[in-house]
């Protein structure tokens, strides 16, 4: 007698199965289990579009995927076509035929087809000078067309000023001064003014201390001619004891005489004579009669001599000694002092 069958291996939709049983003698019995039914599903309709083609409804096995039904194919739809413009050719761009292209894929139907493009119209933009101030610009070319930069105009950096010196100028009694100022050598633009410097005298006791005018008659006159109540018939300088005042004359503006002597201090003597006219040089008519005057030699800063000499009718004479070495190499000053009647 035999005992219930034991499933050697399942039976599926695209395998047989296998079962066995066995006898208490000891003999066994196998036996094939038949393919079981494929488990049927439908798969969907694919509607077609211009691209792709379309399929019908089928049906599959859902456990092996085995067709059991064959969908057929639907045939794509045609384009829905539009139209791409023709593009005229010019120099900014390049030029194209007319095409068409579907709307729903964009797939191109008919291309387009190029025709390349004009050349541009050049114009010459031209350099621009750089200044002290402003930048300037090299030689450049451009489009008159369609206005695109073929060559780019450079620029070039402002040099900024090239500064010089205005000197000065240094007042005097009759003419202006003025101050230093700077001004640009290249576009002549004024950097720092010159300010006005006015003209104007040095003037003391009426009379200028550096060209000697008479500014103011009566003031000079009293500086120079003063009645001494005390010396009866007696003229003389008040200032001379508070502010003794001397009057600077270089040598070249007086008639001297130079007399060549014996060594002195090591150097050749020279003796210089100043022959003075006092009413050329100073306060004219206030010289008059028999008097005297005090006067300074002097080089440079250095008093060589100093003293009054007799004065005759506006004339004297002066007499100094100085080294022969210092009468070119030294400016040599004779100062007219106070005059006493």
């Amino acid at each position: 007698m035999f005992s219930e069958w034991r499933i050697l291996q399942e039976a599926s939709c695209t395998n047989t199965g296998e079962r066995v049983h066995a006898c208490k003698c000891g003999a066994t019995e196998t036996e094939i289990i038949e393919k079981t039914s494929h488990t049927a599903t439908t798969t969907p309709t694919i509607e077609p579009t211009c691209a792709t083609e379309g399929k019908t409804e089928g049906l599959i096995c859902a456990v092996c995927g085995e067709v059991l039904l064959a969908p057929n194919a639907i045939p794509t739809l045609p384009h829905t076509e539009v139209i791409d413009p023709a593009v005229p050719v010019s120099c900014s761009q390049e030029g194209l035929t007319e095409g068409t292209h579907c709307s729903v894929c964009n797939q191109v139907v008919v291309a387009q087809v190029s025709l390349g493009r004009l050349a541009h119209t050049e114009v010459v933009d031209p350099a621009i000078a750089v200044t002290c101030t402003e930048n300037g610009r090299a030689e450049g070319k451009h489009c008159s067309v369609c206005n695109e930069v073929i060559v780019a105009q450079e620029i070039i950096p402002a040099k900024g000023h090239a500064e010089v010196i205005h000197p000065g100028q240094v007042a005097t009694c009759t003419s202006i001064g003025l101050s230093e100022g700077k001004g640009c050598s290249v576009c002549g633009e004024v950097l720092v003014a010159q300010e006005t410097i006015t003209a104007s005298h040095d003037e003391k006791f009426g009379i200028c201390q550096s060209c000697n005018k008479v500014t103011d008659d009566t003031a000079a006159a009293k500086h120079y001619i003063t009645v001494d109540t005390e010396v009866a018939e007696s003229k003389v300088c008040t200032c001379y004891y508070e502010d003794s005042m001397y009057v600077r004359y270089a040598v070249n503006d007086i008639q001297h005489s130079v007399y060549v002597g014996n060594a002195y201090n090591g150097d050749v003597a020279v003796t210089v004579t100043f022959d003075i006219d006092l009413d050329d040089i100073a306060a004219g008519p206030y010289y008059e009669g028999r008097g005297f005057i005090t006067y300074l030699v002097m080089l440079e800063d250095i008093t060589v001599r100093s003293g009054y000499t007799s004065v005759l009718y506006g004339k004297a004479s002066i007499t100094c000694v100085i080294p022969y070495s210092k009468l070119f190499t030294s400016t040599i000053y004779l100062n007219i002092g106070n005059y006493y009647l």
